[in-house]
């Protein structure tokens, strides 16, 4: 499977939450640069117009060549470039999603540019699958999950994870089957019955994540992390935007910002400073958002 992905000319790249795509588009892009080879890493959230205007735009071309932008991708015919364009279910806008599956029928003429994208498993089978069928150009579809957590490789996590959290099993088959579908899961579950010896043969998703907050918030007193999430949450059903907040939007004071940015390196909420505008009206915004859509679903 890996033999043929890296054979292909369009890669989509299909996963759970938490199964480390997005880690591997860094760890992608860092042996790209490494090599030398010109490379580009987007979130689709950044995304506002025509996929392919907004790769185009984000070319080193200097204004008086953009007319000249296929000359200059022609350039390219002597090395690969890569594009990377990660957790595409994360952007609902129409124009994305109408010209996602036409970016690859863009670039399709230039045989040495290599475009992957990432999509959450369960948004690719229900929105995505038929879309990218349709289109001119078929991308190769890597089941990241499927190709890698067979029955054994799943025991072996787990013992893993058991000896460094000190867990005792044993699992049932549900727990196991549950663990598997879901790295982030498996992480916050052996986390949260850390030096626990009950035997523990089921569980609920969102029980685990209740325990979850209530440690990290355990761990965090400098900031009210309940009150925290409580704002994002009225903020989103709000403005009806799923996505992020600005972080003022929080209404914190100065140690309360310090304390929630301490917290920050926990994976459950995280900040982006956005930079925007030039010369003098560039600005910088600062967001905040949840790293898995899970957590965000429970939380709402």
């Amino acid at each position: 499977d890996l033999c043929a992905m890296m054979r292909q000319k369009n890669v989509i790249l299909v996963g759970g939450a938490g199964n480390g795509k997005t880690s591997l588009l860094c760890r992608m892009s860092e042996v790209a640069i490494a090599n030398k080879l010109p490379c580009l890493l987007v979130n689709s959230r950044d995304i506002k117009e025509d996929c392919s205007e907004y790769i185009i735009k984000k070319l080193p071309i200097i204004p008086k060549l953009r007319n000249m932008t296929s000359l200059y991708l022609r350039f390219f015919q002597r090395k690969y470039f890569y594009i990377f364009v990660d957790a595409i279910n994360e952007n609902d806008r129409e124009v994305f999603t109408n010209s996602i599956s036409t970016l690859l029928e863009t670039f399709s003429k230039y045989s040495r540019i290599r475009i992957l994208l990432t999509c959450r498993r369960e948004y690719f089978d229900s929105r995505y699958k038929t879309l990218f069928s349709t289109g001119e150009e078929k991308p190769y579809i890597f089941n990241l999950q499927e190709a890698e957590y067979d029955e054994r490789a799943t025991m072996k996590m787990i013992k893993a994870y058991m000896e460094y959290f000190n867990v005792r099993g044993p699992f049932s088959l549900e727990t196991r089957e549950k663990l598997r579908n879901s790295l982030f899961l498996t992480r916050i579950f052996f986390e949260v019955n850390s030096n626990r010896e009950e035997c523990m043969l089921e569980f609920r998703n969102a029980e685990i994540y209740k325990l979850y907050f209530e440690k990290i918030a355990s761990e965090n007193k400098g900031v009210n992390l309940s009150a925290v999430v409580n704002s994002i949450a009225r903020y989103m059903f709000t403005e009806f935007q799923f996505d992020k907040i600005p972080i003022e939007e929080l209404h914190l004071s100065a140690d309360e910002l310090d304390s929630l940015r301490n917290l920050l390196d926990n994976n459950l909420i995280i900040s982006r400073s956005v930079h925007a505008g030039t010369g003098i009206t560039e600005h910088e915004d600062e967001y905040v958002y949840f790293v898995f859509d899970e957590l965000r679903d429970f939380c709402l």
